[in-house]
């Protein structure tokens, strides 16, 4: 425990459990880390945060809004077509994973 200690002071109380477990076998101690983490916890050994978390987002912007095109409309107005035109579908069921074709595979042709 009081190798713990010290390099918990030594790294200006910044290492947490794995940093801390590589310091301890970097020692000559042949430790674990979740043995580490435990005794840690144990003895209220936490690590500070040495950085501050820094905000990126500006939400007080001057800059415009982009329009919203959809409104919310994700419907459809019909099936697809191509300058007006019916559209074929082919749909290929019932192929075998292994990749081969069998006789129990069948093509199916819709027309929409």
């Amino acid at each position: 425990m009081a190798h713990i200690r010290e390099h918990h002071a030594l790294s200006n109380y910044s290492y947490g459990r794995p940093r801390m477990t590589m310091e301890l076998r970097e020692a000559g101690l042949d430790v674990g880390e979740h043995r580490v983490g435990r005794m840690m916890k144990d003895n209220g050994i936490r690590p500070v945060r040495t950085r501050r978390h820094k905000v990126t987002t500006d939400s007080h912007h001057q800059s415009d809004i982009a329009a919203n095109l959809l409104d919310g409309d994700f419907l459809a107005d019909g099936p697809p077509s191509k300058n007006g035109q019916e559209q074929e579908i082919s749909v290929i069921s019932g192929l075998p994973r292994t990749g081969f074709t069998s006789r129990s595979s069948s093509i199916c042709s819709v027309v929409v």
